[in-house]
């Protein structure tokens, strides 16, 4: 079941005009400016910069392609049939979110490569097992936070405007768009909720040489956690919907 369904997110996908843009265009254009506008800066610098960039693009990917999976089915007609089969319905939606992270991971980790190999940014790689764990922890927390975030949106009609305010508030929180430490105090411990945060350090801990298990736990933690809270809500929008005989309009 969750192979058909990685295969019909990854069909369902195919010549997306925002997954081309969101996948291979941004990360080409944010690294071209943040590498070459300034010369001179040292390996460790630019290393955080390509890896900020890179989670900007899964992170805003995830957002507008597994978090939108039921709402899509919702607007298709075919969310019914999804959670009315034989097969769990987180278990449909662990396969597509699954799919559609793939996919966006996949993607933008070639356009990453390609922009570093290209502009001859010179990214260490210091502790090669760590970052390839790193990049497993960001595939693992994008299918949990595809999951998750598919069934907030599925409860409102502005699910649009969530995800843009989700978007730019979590690369904030996550430390990729500004350094966790320049916070203000009132908020800067929500940014430890962020898995965003925890693979932004990972991946520039292996990078560097100092890879932390700390962090990878942390990472993958709060992976789980984003599971379990999908999971449970999913349940509960199916269950008050059935109550309510609005399976179709959720």
């Amino acid at each position: 079941m969750v192979f058909i369904a990685v295969k019909l997110q990854l069909r369902s996908e195919r010549g997306s005009p925002a997954a081309l843009i969101i996948g291979v265009v941004q990360p080409v254009v944010f690294i071209t400016v943040t590498t070459q506008v300034e010369s001179g800066r040292d390996d460790q610098v630019n290393t955080g910069l390509v890896i900020g960039v890179g989670l900007l693009a899964v992170w805003g990917a995830t957002v507008w392609t597994a978090g939108a999976i039921l709402r899509w089915e919702a607007i298709g007609g075919t969310l019914a049939a999804n959670v009315t089969g034989m097969w769990s319905p987180a278990l449909v939606l662990f396969g597509k979110s699954l799919g559609a992270t793939i996919r966006n991971t996949a993607t933008v980790v070639v356009s990453v490569a390609v922009s570093v190999a290209v502009l001859r940014v010179h990214v260490p790689m210091r502790h090669p097992w760590w970052f390839i764990a790193g990049v497993v922890g960001v595939l693992v927390s994008g299918v949990a936070l595809g999951m998750l975030l598919s069934c907030i949106f599925l409860l409102t009609r502005h699910g649009e405007a969530v995800a843009s305010a989700l978007m730019y508030a979590l690369f904030i929180l996550g430390g990729v768009a500004i350094p966790v430490s320049f916070l203000p105090t009132q908020i800067a411990w929500l940014s430890q909720l962020v898995s965003l945060r925890w693979a932004q350090e990972l991946l520039v801990q292996a990078s560097s040489g100092t890879p932390n298990a700390y962090t990878l736990g942390a990472l993958f933690g709060l992976a789980a956690a984003y599971g379990v809270a999908a999971v449970a809500l999913l349940s509960l929008i199916v269950n008050r919907a059935r109550r309510r005989g609005t399976l179709e309009l959720a």
